[in-house]
C-alpha cells in the first residue's frame, strides 16, 4: 500500500483526514505518531514532515503536510465523488474559504474553551478561570454565529449544497470538545454538528460517548448544559488526552 498516513487521534486535523479516507474507502497504512511520547520530534518523522506535526501523508515517496492541503490532494489523487471537492470554480472557492477560515475560528476558539474548562484544571488541580472561560465562550459564540449566518445561511451543509471536505472538520472538532458544543447555546446543534436533522439518533449516540468521557474528567454533559461535578483527585493531563482520543472515527463517520 503506497499511501501512509501519519496521525494521532488527539489531533483534530488528523481526525478530519482519517474521516475522509474511511468514508471514501481509500486504502492507506495508518502510522501512529504518539504526541504524548514526543514521537513527532524525532529525526525520522522530520524526514516526512519538516514542521514535525500531524497529520502528514507519504504517497509513493511524495510527502505532504497541512490537513487542508492533504484533503485537497486526496480528492484529486483518488477517484472520489465530485461533491467532496467540486470542479465548479465557485463551489470549490466556497469550500476553500471555509477551510482557510476555520483554523483560526472554529477550531481555535473551541480548543481554547476546552483547554480552559477541562485540560488546565485537570492538569493543575486549580479551579476554572471563569474570566478566561467567559471570554473564550463569547469568542466561540461569535464563531457559531458566523457558521449559522454565513456558512450555513443558504446551504444544508457547510458552504455547500452537498457534503464536502469542509464538513470533515465539524465532527473532528466537536468530538474532542464536548463543552464547546454546549457551553455557548443549547440551540446551536446545527452549527456544531453536520447532517443535524437527518442524524439525530447518531448525534445522541455520540453525545452518550461524550457524556461518559466528560463525566470521567469531572464534568457532566447534557444537550444544552455544561456543569462541573465533584470528582476525586485530578487525573494526569496525559491520561485525559488519551481518554479523549479514544473517541473512534468510525462512530463519527455515521454523522457524515
Amino acid at each position: 500500500m503506497s499511501l501512509k498516513v501519519y496521525y494521532d487521534l488527539m489531533s483534530q486535523p488528523a481526525r478530519a483526514v482519517l474521516l475522509f479516507l474511511k468514508k471514501n474507502s481509500i486504502e492507506h497504512t495508518p502510522v501512529l505518531i504518539d504526541l504524548r511520547r514526543r514521537a513527532h520530534l524525532t529525526d525520522e518523522f522530520r524526514q516526512v514532515n519538516h514542521f514535525q506535526r500531524v497529520p502528514a501523508i507519504e504517497d509513493s515517496g511524495f510527502c505532504l503536510s497541512e490537513s487542508a492541503a492533504i484533503l485537497r490532494y486526496l480528492c484529486r489523487r483518488f477517484p472520489c465523488p465530485d461533491h467532496w471537492y467540486p470542479k465548479d470554480l465557485q463551489a470549490r472557492a466556497r469550500i476553500d474559504q471555509y477551510l482557510d477560515w476555520q483554523h483560526l475560528n472554529t477550531r481555535l476558539n473551541a480548543a481554547l474553551l476546552f483547554q480552559t474548562l477541562v485540560i488546565r484544571p485537570r492538569a493543575t488541580g486549580q479551579p476554572v478561570d471563569q474570566q478566561r472561560a467567559d471570554f473564550y465562550r463569547q469568542e466561540l459564540a461569535g464563531t457559531l454565529d458566523h457558521l449559522e449566518n454565513f456558512f450555513l445561511r443558504d446551504t444544508p451543509y457547510l458552504a455547500a449544497d452537498r457534503i464536502s471536505i469542509a464538513i470533515c472538520w465539524r465532527p473532528a472538532s466537536s468530538s474532542s470538545q464536548p463543552p464547546a458544543a454546549s457551553a455557548t447555546a443549547p440551540s446551536r446543534t446545527r452549527a456544531c454538528w453536520p447532517g443535524w436533522a437527518a442524524s439525530r439518533l447518531t448525534w445522541r449516540r455520540t453525545l452518550k460517548r461524550l457524556t461518559g468521557f466528560s463525566t470521567w474528567c469531572g464534568t457532566a454533559t447534557t444537550p444544552g448544559s455544561w456543569t462541573r461535578a465533584p470528582v476525586a483527585a485530578p487525573h494526569p493531563a496525559s491520561e485525559l488526552a488519551r481518554r479523549s482520543s479514544e473517541l473512534q472515527t468510525d462512530d463519527l463517520l455515521q454523522t457524515i
